[in-house]
């Protein structure tokens, strides 16, 4: 019998006022940062707390109109490069706070009041590293729990480099395109877009620019030829001299910092037990001021928390239908065959260009024994059509090769690697989703590793359109299942709007994917004609449907897509998935370990944290947040649909985290957002996995 714990928290209601809401009115819209400027200012003027939630400013012990006005007449004369942009601030007169309001307050409250007691106690578990420093940052967020507040205490571990921005810059480091986080608020965390010029020229409007007593120090502290930076953020950017900003490595950064990636994986991970105690104590600081409660578990709230130890059997070729077990699916897929070939290869070969960033032969023999045992097997013939060797591995190089792959027109790129190269993998994965080519990336420990090859041409065939395997019972709460990638981007003139739908059948046969990019005017709705061609109507004219959305759909989206499910007299059920530092659900039996596969913690009716993948070594597994945003479905189906899902990505010895309908999403959202689609906009091939 395993026990389980989640990092959710009840919030005592007695600690929420009577809360009241604010629209701002901008002259050029809203911007962040000033509404952070005008935070500070209305905590100093008023009493009661103040915060930003869902575009407004709520606050428990709101002041009279009059009051208000005055207030902002004086900030925008104190500080007129600030406030002159806010031409009001109006109450709402008819909002009634809701639930996710009232958790999602808490929540901004709870990081303002004691960001720095909850940070001192995660500094202790902060580890230095050669040039760098693992920092335990947190996450809390609002949630609605049956009808309740709760939060949610999440642990994130960063590197940070020892040296600020402007030493970097100093010692030669190119560092824009860096990651950085504001020393004065650690919530602040962007990228630098720009070197704006030098202190001497930029000191006296910064300084009117922030109403932060901390920044204002270190302006003016900072050496006349200091620099000053341009930082992005999500929905706004802000200068900064450089001096005010610690650098956060990416993996990218790793080796040009003098890091490397194993050491700070290492480092950066922590086990079920770490993880749990480290919540627990910073926790803590908001528990002994009676803000929450003890953590949800399974022993009090028993109907919060499911397992589906059903875990689906797989179908073959000639019907036969097998258990699913990761440890015996290559040896299972080799003795009963594929479920179906793609026709193109009834007379034609499939064509293989290799990418070799190994200095050795090895890649050559590998594609050899693979052409051999893929006639062997499965009747197949295999063409390699152009092999290119990079010696010296190198975006540029690597970047190169692609070029010159994708000249021949191949079925599937086989790039092969160093053991460490997982970096290049990932800039290779990249390029080549761009350009809606196929990969299959092998190791050179896989190429050393006899057992290997079976999944190795699963992974090659399934990426080339054949299919391996399909759930041997069909969902029966869907026909179709479709992920849907939607992209919009602003541009000089109007937006671009970007669509993807990646079409499934009830017993996960990948059917085809559809793609178009329309302009629209600013802020239009999204084209009518645009989901036509995601959704056509011979396809899912009376159909259920569940669409899978990775990350928060706009409400625009939501709107016109029920409008194109009346249309069809179909119904479309959208589920979000949303894959970012989740709350975790933890295990207990024999101490605090790993959820299994299957763990779910059920919120509310529509929500559920799901444990799609559980890692090899006794690492915190990373949850799922799944969220039903409209049509009938009822939770437990929304989660076994997602898991049977993460089975059929084929080609790898575990168990993926994500379904197939949003695999590689963050990648391909990248070059849809720049409009650059492949040459094949309707096709039947898997490229993404």
């Amino acid at each position: 019998m395993v026990d389980y714990f989640t990092e959710v928290f009840p919030v005592d209601v007695n600690k929420i006022g009577q809360l009241c809401a604010y629209k701002i009115v901008m002259k050029k819209g809203i911007a962040n940062a000033i509404i952070d400027d005008l935070l500070v200012r209305l905590r100093k003027a008023f009493i009661g707390n103040w915060v930003w939630v869902d575009e407004r400013i709520i606050t428990d012990n709101a002041p009279s109109p009059v009051q208000l006005d005055i207030t902002l007449d004086i900030l925008r004369k104190e500080f007129p490069l600030i406030f002159d942009q806010i031409e009001a601030i109006q109450e709402e007169s008819n909002w009634q706070a809701t639930i996710n309001d009232a958790s999602k307050f808490m929540a901004e409250v709870c990081c303002h009041d004691y960001d720095d007691t909850m940070r001192d106690v995660l500094r202790k578990n902060g580890t230095r590293i050669k040039s760098g420093y693992i920092m335990r940052d947190y996450r809390l967020r609002g949630w609605e729990v049956d009808g309740q507040p709760a939060l949610s205490y999440t642990i994130k571990s960063r590197v940070l480099y020892l040296q600020n921005a402007q030493v970097v810059y100093k010692q030669g480091i190119d560092i824009q395109n860096l990651t950085v986080i504001d020393k004065t608020n650690a919530q602040n965390i962007g990228s630098i877009t720009n070197i704006i010029g030098d202190v001497k020229n930029h000191r006296e409007t910064l300084l009117k620019s922030t109403t932060s007593e901390a920044m204002q120090s270190f302006i003016q502290e900072a050496n006349e030829d200091d620099i000053v930076v341009d930082v992005s953020f999500d929905e706004y950017s802000r200068q900064y001299v450089a001096s005010s900003l610690n650098i956060i490595l990416n993996q990218n950064d790793y080796e040009k910092f003098g890091l490397e990636a194993l050491s700070v994986e290492k480092a950066m991970t922590l086990k079920p037990d770490q993880m749990a105690k480290m919540v627990s104590s910073a926790s803590d600081v908001l528990k002994q001021e009676g803000i929450i409660g003890n953590a949800y578990n399974n022993r009090e709230y028993s109907q919060h928390f499911i397992y589906l130890d059903h875990v689906p059997e797989m179908e073959f070729a000639k019907k036969k239908v097998r258990p699913y077990k990761i440890e015996t699916l290559a040896q299972e897929f080799i003795s009963h065959g594929l479920f179906a070939k793609h026709p193109r290869f009834k007379d034609t070969p499939i064509r293989i260009a290799v990418i070799n960033a190994l200095d050795s032969s090895i890649a050559s023999d590998f594609v050899e024994a693979m052409r051999r045992q893929m006639e062997k097997d499965f009747g197949l013939s295999i063409e390699m059509i152009k092999e290119r060797t990079v010696r010296v591995v190198s975006d540029k190089n690597l970047a190169s090769a692609v070029r010159a792959v994708e000249k021949e027109n191949p079925h599937v790129l086989l790039a092969c690697f160093a053991n460490d190269q997982v970096a290049s993998y990932e800039y290779v994965k990249s390029l080549t989703l761009g350009k809606g080519i196929a990969l299959q990336a092998i190791y050179e420990q896989t190429m050393n590793n006899p057992d290997s090859m079976a999944w190795v041409m699963m992974g090659l065939l399934a990426k080339t359109g054949n299919v391996p395997f399909v759930l041997a019972e069909p969902f029966e709460s869907a026909n179709l299942v479709v992920g849907l990638d939607w992209v919009r981007e602003k541009l000089t003139r109007g937006d671009r709007v970007v669509g993807m739908s990646r079409i499934y059948r009830r017993d996960g046969y990948f059917m085809r994917y559809f793609m178009d990019i329309q302009d629209v005017e600013s802020g239009a709705l999204p084209p009518t004609t645009l989901l036509q061609s995601l959704f056509p109507a011979p396809i899912f004219k009376g159909k259920r449907v569940i669409i899978h959305h990775a990350g928060e759909a706009p409400m625009a989206l939501l709107d016109a897509l029920y409008a194109w499910g009346e249309d069809l007299k179909a119904e479309f059920i959208l589920v979000e998935i949303h894959t970012q530092d989740e709350p975790h659900i933890y295990a207990l039996q024999d101490g605090i370990t790993q959820a299994p596969w299957g763990s779910a913690y059920l919120l509310n009716p529509a929500e559920a944290f799901v444990i799609s993948s559980s890692p090899q070594a006794d690492n915190m597994p990373q949850s799922l947040h799944i969220r039903v945003r409209f049509g009938d479905l009822h939770i437990e189906n929304a989660i076994y649909v997602l898991l049977a899902l993460t089975l059929l990505n084929y080609g790898t010895s575990h168990i993926p985290r994500l379904p197939v309908t949003i695999q590689n999403a963050d990648k391909l959202a990248e070059w849809l957002g720049k409009g650059m689609l492949p040459d094949n906009v309707n096709n039947d091939v898997p490229f993404w996995l």
